[in-house]
C-alpha cells in the first residue's frame, strides 16, 4: 500500500506532516500507543504505551520512577530514505 494522502505516509515523508501526528494515537504491532514525540533529523519516531508502564532508573541504576513504555519507530532506512514502517501503523480516534 503506497498512498501518498495517508496522515501517515505522510508522515515518513515529511517534517511538518510527522509533527502534526504527534499526540495521535496508533496501535502498531498489536499495542497502542501515542505518537509522543519526533525526532526528525536523527530520524526516529518516539511512541509511548497507553497500556503498560515500566520502571525508569536513576543515573545511578536505581528504580527510581514508574514512566510509559517507549518504543523508538526509524522513520529512514540506513540509505535515507523512509521506512515502510507507517504500513503496520494503524490511527485510532
Amino acid at each position: 500500500m503506497t498512498d501518498p494522502s495517508h496522515p501517515l505516509y505522510a508522515a515518513f515523508h515529511d517534517a511538518n506532516a510527522a509533527r502534526r501526528m504527534c499526540g495521535r494515537h496508533v496501535r502498531y504491532q498489536g499495542q497502542r500507543y501515542l505518537i509522543a514525540d519526533l525526532l526528525w533529523e536523527e530520524g526516529w519516531m518516539i511512541l509511548h504505551a497507553t497500556d503498560r508502564e515500566e520502571v525508569q532508573n536513576d543515573s545511578f541504576g536505581r528504580p527510581s520512577r514508574v514512566v510509559p513504555g517507549e518504543l523508538r519507530i526509524p522513520l529512514r532506512n540506513s540509505d535515507g530514505t523512509p521506512t515502510t514502517t507507517w504500513q503496520e501503523m494503524e490511527l485510532l480516534p
